[in-house]
């Protein structure tokens, strides 16, 4: 959520400063900060499980009483337990009131820095650690359960 926060803030920062009209610099700063959460909400940095977890039974029910899911049932909030955290490695922290509150400027960008990081038809080498078919289910998660996606997140890639 830091890192959320610190991009609005930025973001925030940015146009205020500008009078909503950001300058070139300004810009690649928010860029800059876009790659910073997308590497967050892709799990970039993410550090294996030692072994699988077992996890107390009464959290996960109640963790997964808000989760939002596909037409097929997939959610980021499914669980893996064996060899990382979730089976979906996108943060459900971007149904976050603190996510859903950037600034539009700042949610583009990093709307459309998950595009590029997810993409299958131009892949990107940062975000390699990502199967193909994890990005398609990350993509068909959020088309699904996201209201505002920007145009050029169509249903099926």
């Amino acid at each position: 959520m830091n890192r959320v926060v610190e991009a609005s803030y930025r973001a925030r920062t940015a146009l205020h400063a500008s009078n909503g009209r950001l300058t070139p610099t300004q810009a690649a700063e928010l860029d800059e900060q876009a790659k910073i959460v997308t590497r967050y909400l892709l799990f970039a940095d993410e550090v294996p499980l030692p072994g699988s977890v077992e996890g107390d039974a009464a959290f996960k029910t109640d963790f997964l009483r808000t989760r939002r899911a596909t037409k097929s049932g997939d959610s980021l909030k499914d669980l893996d337990l064996q060899t990382r955290l979730f089976k979906h490695r996108c943060s459900y922290m971007i149904y976050s009131s603190v996510f859903s509150g950037l600034p539009p400027e700042m949610k583009q960008r990093v709307y459309r820095r998950m595009h590029e990081a997810l993409s299958v038809e131009r892949p990107d080498k940062e975000f390699g650690y990502l199967p193909t078919s994890e990005k398609k289910a990350i993509r068909e998660i959020l088309n699904s359960t996201l209201t505002d996606l920007p145009g050029g997140w169509p249903s099926s890639w």
